[in-house]
């Protein structure tokens, strides 16, 4: 019997059979190895991957102006995340709930192809890669939103879900008070935010707060309260768009009229329109007001949309730093921040003119190439009300989703708009289901329309942020129905 010789060191068999013939591949069969590990292993701990991008984004993306380590590690543990959720999402592909949310699901895949298609555009204009890669994360994340919201759906509980949700919303909230009364010398405080400023974030949590008020099985003056807290400090920041969102009570009332009819629906008048009161009344109450605080300049222009939210996590300057609209002046007073009727209607509001400025600028760019846009990343110039050249790749004016993507810009908005239809229309058909999380969806739908004339929202990544969390709960909610429905369908079947 001839004996069998050992093969070299450099030629062991893998697993599959294939031969490694050199160090080299053969840790380049162990790093593959360990990556699929590694998927499965998040695959199996699915709530860990919601938890890890919306901590993540509300901790490493507060700046803008840096590409730091943090960032580089968010980035890849984010993209590892939704590799994982996407894995899980296709292994599972038949399931109720998977087709409950596959029309947002297939918005999210063109939102990401069109994404995808302004980065040579962007190249082909001159914008440096880390640039376009800080305007694209806010897009990432929504693009990633359904996906990680079937992985809260799948793995929490809808109680869970909602101080998910509560929490993350919240953070981003009581952030942007901190900034902005920071900003408008308003009040002298050793911090200046917590985490991720958003305004969108905090519409998101007015819009379920309001939701649970008008349609909560229990504790509706509660949230009523929690509601009006939330109008309130955005009141307190002196952001005029504030007032926008007031139409999100009434999109919620008139929804819950239809679905439930009038006589259930008028439990939730009161505790519905508290944050609409408290907010006139707060606005009346200024106009009465004739002091400002010390070392007070005037009226400053109004930062919203876009630039007020921080849309790529950076607090706005007048710099030139990406992600900010002009700042007030510290020591504004807070009459003076919604004194404001008299000079919008003559055209001397210097906000209004900042936006006209902004939207013309986005527009030339726009024009320059108007089937594919300049791309994400591209700088928008114009000149202040004050005569001050400003550049940044974000604008307070809807306009800028053409100048970045153009026409390709409406098919994202057509998509998005779509999606949230079709997603609404599915969960009313659903019974029974939370009426209170679809109304929630309904109001921060109504919001972000809202607050579009302001600005493109989808530029502030707490867009994106509670989106995720907003649809993970709206998924938990449904869940329980779905799987009594599949039960019920499989007991019939047998």
């Amino acid at each position: 019997m001839t004996p069998t010789r050992s093969k070299p060191w450099n030629q062991r068999p893998s697993q599959d059979g294939s031969v490694c013939r050199t160090r080299f591949d053969r840790l380049h069969v162990s790093l593959i190895r360990a990556a699929f590990a590694y998927a499965g292993v998040i695959s199996i701990v699915g709530f860990l991957r919601p938890v890890v991008v919306v901590v993540g984004a509300l901790v490493t993306l507060q700046a803008s102006d840096s590409f730091d380590i943090g960032k580089i590690v968010f980035l890849v543990a984010s993209t590892i995340a939704f590799v994982g959720s996407v894995r899980y999402t296709v292994r599972g592909r038949s399931s109720e709930l998977v087709t409950l949310v596959r029309p947002v699901l297939i918005a999210s895949i063109a939102i990401g192809i069109i994404v995808g298609i302004s980065f040579p555009v962007a190249m082909v204009h001159g914008t440096p890669p880390t640039q376009w890669l800080r305007d694209a994360s806010a897009y990432g994340l929504v693009v990633m939103a359904p996906w990680l919201a079937l992985d809260i759906a799948r793995s929490m509980r809808p109680r869970l879900a909602l101080a998910f949700f509560v929490s993350a919303a919240s953070l981003g909230t009581v952030s942007f008070w901190l900034t902005w009364t920071q900003r408008r010398g308003l009040a002298d405080l050793p911090i200046d935010r917590l985490t991720l400023p958003s305004f969108t974030l905090a519409t998101a949590l007015f819009a379920l707060t309001v939701a649970l008020a008008v349609s909560g099985p229990r504790n509706r003056y509660l949230w009523s309260l929690a509601g009006c807290l939330t109008i309130g400090l955005l009141l307190l920041t002196g952001t005029r768009s504030t007032f926008a969102i007031l139409v999100v009570p009434i999109a919620i009332l008139v929804s819950e009229a239809r679905i439930r009819g009038g006589a259930a629906a008028r439990l939730g008048v009161i505790p519905g329109v508290l944050p609409i009161v408290l907010a006139v009344a707060y606005f009346l109450s200024t106009q009465g007001l004739q002091f400002q605080t010390p070392g007070s300049n005037g009226r400053s222009p109004e930062p919203t949309g876009p630039s007020a939210t921080a849309p790529v996590g950076s607090v706005p300057s007048v710099t030139g730093t990406p992600g900010g609209g002009t700042t007030a002046e510290p020591g504004d007073g807070i009459a003076d921040r919604f004194d404001i009727v008299g000079d919008i209607l003559s055209g001397r509001d210097p906000s209004l003119q900042g936006r006209i400025a902004q939207t013309r600028a986005a527009w030339d760019i726009f024009v320059t190439s108007p089937i594919l846009g300049a791309g994400l990343g591209v700088t928008v110039s114009w000149t202040d009300s004050q005569g001050v050249l400003i550049q940044r790749f974000t604008a307070d004016t809807p306009v800028l989703v053409l100048a970045k993507f153009g026409v390709m810009g409406l098919v994202m908005i057509a998509f998005l708009g779509a999606s949230a239809v079709a997603l609404i229309r599915s969960l009313g058909r659903l019974r029974p289901t939370s009426t209170a999380a679809r109304l929630a969806l309904v109001g921060f739908t109504v919001g972000i329309l809202a607050l579009t004339p302001f600005g493109w929202q989808v530029e502030d990544k707490g867009t994106g942020l509670a989106l995720i969390a907003l649809l993970g709960y709206v998924l938990a909610s449904a869940r329980e129905p779905l799987e009594s429905r599949e039960d019920r369908d499989a007991r019939t079947a047998s």
